[in-house]
């Protein structure tokens, strides 16, 4: 019986297109607005991938310069910490192998951000403040292609932030 779910959620994976990031500002409620400094994050992507063309260090420097190219400050995760204002994306990477040797995955990014506690000056709670994600099946010699949807995902984010600020 497991292994007939598997194959039928290998076949839907093979027919079914990937869900594509798309931008809807109309939910957003203005959450990116005023976000000029940020940091990146990453979350699951194993070493192993990189055999396969996923590599982090060269996904971690695009995905920065990206973010570089659109105006935002990229800073160390400790240095956002510090920072007010500052936000945190992190790219979250969920990856499983079935029976059948096809590559099931999840990758998403979400903003975190600071939001202050009337409490005290330096008290605050960290928040998810946005979030987009791509869950696709392929096959190994097809894993680069989390490499495309990242791309794809960050231009959401920097479409969505643009909207947000106009005139910067």
């Amino acid at each position: 019986m497991r292994r007939l779910l598997s194959a039928l959620v290998c076949l839907l994976g093979l027919v079914t297109p990937g869900a594509r990031a798309q931008i809807d500002t109309r939910d957003a409620y203005l959450t990116l607005k005023g976000i000029d400094t940020v940091a990146v994050t990453f979350t699951g992507l194993k070493s192993d991938y990189r055999r396969l063309g996923v590599d982090e260090g060269a996904m971690r420097e695009r995905i920065e310069q990206r973010l570089r190219d659109a105006g935002l400050a990229v800073v160390s995760e400790d240095e956002a910490a510090r920072t007010p204002g500052a936000a945190l994306i992190r790219t979250d990477v969920r990856v499983n192998i079935t029976d059948y040797h096809l590559y099931s995955y999840s990758v998403s990014l979400k903003v975190r951000q600071k939001i202050p506690l009337p409490a005290s000056a330096e008290s605050f709670i960290s928040e998810t403040i946005w979030t987009e994600g791509v869950n696709r099946m392929v096959q190994e010699s097809d894993l680069d292609r989390m490499n495309r949807d990242f791309e794809d995902l960050v231009s959401v984010l920097l479409q969505t932030h643009a909207a947000q600020n106009p005139g910067r």
